[in-house]
């Protein structure tokens, strides 16, 4: 009888750590602003593909294609957390923005 207990704390711990696991996001919000504004960028200023964009902003990130999907899957997850994250992308691209001096006469 111990044995059955020991067994299903088991599985009962293995179970909270795979869910609580699996809300992580694989890439930093921080960074993820950063990757996916230079793929709209990039997607805009370049002749490449969807597909080669995306793998060479991950590349110049270090990030996986696998981390790059996790990180999504995180997004997808709730629809709230993708309108807070493309506001904070509009901020960052308007930041990249050369600021002009305005003269006075």
């Amino acid at each position: 009888m111990k044995n059955i207990l020991n067994l299903f704390a088991l599985f009962i711990c293995s179970q909270i750590l795979f869910f609580s696991c699996g809300n992580d996001q694989p890439i930093s919000e921080e960074k993820f602003i950063k990757i996916y504004a230079n793929m709209v960028i990039m997607q805009d200023t370049s002749s490449l593909n969807q597909v080669q964009v995306r793998d060479t902003v991950l590349s110049i990130y270090k990030y996986s294609l696998n981390d790059y999907k996790k990180t999504i899957d995180f997004y997808n997850s709730d629809p709230e957390r993708w309108q807070k994250f493309f506001d904070k992308v509009v901020t960052y691209v308007e930041s990249l923005k050369p600021k002009t001096k305005t003269r006075v006469l």
